[in-house]
């Protein structure tokens, strides 16, 4: 009787086994086919928000072309990438600086794109997980734009006279992007200062 109950025990669980095996097989060949459209749908987002950024008002996207970095010794973690940003492959023209707040709903990404003096050009997001009609309207270009051509340690509140007026409703989401913005902001003075200026 106990040798019977051993090999159903020893049945059950190579039938797990072999079950459990296929299931990571399958998830396995799904991430190894959708990975490489995922990087390139996120590099397209990224390249998309530079062009948005340096584009003139009622101009068509420039032609740029982005050069490497090296992030500054002890930036953060939530830095993700710095670039130079150029035109005619040679003239720097700002800075774009991909990084991540925490949100309410999880990591919010973005691109903030600098002139070449270290003022902010524009702020785009990549990527949130923010609840839609209360977090999301912290995304928006009306709440983003009131950091275009602003540098520096920069506050927000709800109250007249902060540099930044957080979003009614949406205030961790605001100071999510707010707090990840601030790190960019320091982050520049750094990359200029260590030959990051423009040619």
């Amino acid at each position: 009787m106990k040798k019977s109950y051993f090999f159903t025990a020893l049945k059950i669980t190579l039938s797990l086994f072999l079950v459990c095996g296929v299931i990571a097989g399958a998830v396995a060949l799904a991430y190894s086919v959708t990975i490489n459209k995922y990087n390139e749908n996120v590099a397209n987002e990224k390249s998309n928000a530079i062009a948005e950024i340096f584009r003139e008002p009622g101009a068509e996207a420039p032609e740029l072309t982005l050069g490497d970095v090296d992030l500054p010794e002890n930036s953060p973690k939530s830095v993700k990438e710095v670039s130079k940003v150029l035109v005619d492959e040679k003239t720097v023209i700002g800075y774009a600086i991909n990084i991540t707040g925490k949100g309410f709903g999880g990591e919010i990404s973005l691109m903030i794109g600098y002139n070449a003096d270290g003022s902010i050009r524009g702020v785009k997001i990549i990527s949130h997980a923010e609840t839609p009609g209360v977090g999301t309207k912290a995304t928006t270009n009306e709440h983003l734009s009131q950091y275009n051509q602003k540098s520096g340690e920069l506050t927000i509140s709800k109250k007249k006279g902060d540099d930044i007026a957080a979003v009614s409703g949406a205030t961790i989401s605001s100071k999510a992007i707010h707090a990840a913005v601030n790190e960019a902001n320091k982050l520049i003075i750094k990359v200029i200062n260590e030959g990051g200026s423009a040619q």
